[in-house]
């Protein structure tokens, strides 16, 4: 179910609630980082492209920048911009989460390099890709991601069920 979103200019993000746990899958939980990494730390972009197995792309932070994402303006107020020094981005691996140094999402892929005619994402080396920035994200979930009465979120892991003060 769709709780809530943000179109290009706004970050590029969105958060779904699951129906149930997806099957036959191991489950594991990130926390976030509602602060922006510093420029030059160390990021990684874990992905599994149209479902495919798991992807990595480690880089670290540089200077932000605008861009043009399918003819939508990227403000670059919105983007991390990070140069990736090893591993693959593919495509259909929009919304993948950007990982800070201590395992925290810091953002979501929103755009990344394009192979061109006859070579594949193997031949493209230290390329940019630009993730939505969580801070910018935290602007609209920040409701329904904290309760805002410091109730702490229970988790069984026997079951995996949840229960949240604010009844999502």
């Amino acid at each position: 179910r769709f709780l809530a979103g943000g179109a290009q200019g706004e970050g590029d993000f969105s958060l779904v609630l699951l129906n149930g746990l997806p099957p036959n899958r191991a489950v594991w939980f990130a926390g976030w980082q509602n602060q922006d990494p510093a420029l030059g730390s160390s990021l990684i972009g874990i992905h599994h492209p149209d479902g495919s197995y798991k992807r990595i792309a480690f880089g670290a932070r540089v200077t932000d920048r605008a861009a043009s994402v399918g003819g939508q303006a990227a403000p670059a107020a919105r983007f991390l911009q990070v140069q990736m020094t090893d591993g693959r981005i593919e495509g259909g691996s929009s919304g993948s989460p950007l990982y800070d140094a201590g395992g925290r999402i810091v953002g979501a892929l929103s755009y990344g390099p394009v192979a061109p005619p006859g070579q594949s994402e193997c031949d493209i080396a230290n390329f940019r890709a630009g993730y939505g920035r969580f801070t910018s994200a935290y602007e609209t979930l920040r409701p329904l991601l904290e309760d805002g009465v410091s109730t702490p979120l229970s988790v069984t892991p026997q079951t995996l069920s949840f229960r949240g003060a604010d009844g999502i």
